[in-house]
């Protein structure tokens, strides 16, 4: 999911624009960018801590975080199952 506090026309003009696949709202109060990985059952499993404004600093970094993780869920996800 994604928000914005941008208008709905220049959100609509973004989602078209990077074929986003998921569901994004607009109009929001302002928002810092962060990005969630949320589990299968709704819970909040890890947050970047808002980097994402600081993510052209270490987006590698940023992104391994989030791959370690994505594959950590995963492993727990399986081994509940």
């Amino acid at each position: 999911m994604s928000l914005t506090d941008d208008s709905r026309s220049e959100a609509e003009s973004f989602v078209g624009r990077y074929s986003l696949p998921w569901p994004c709202g607009y109009g929001t109060a302002a928002v810092t960018p962060t990005l969630y990985l949320i589990g299968p059952k709704g819970r909040v499993l890890w947050d970047d801590g808002q980097a994402r404004p600081r993510h052209r600093e270490d987006t590698q970094a940023l992104l391994r975080r989030l791959n370690a993780e994505i594959e950590r869920a995963l492993a727990n996800e399986v081994i509940t199952r």
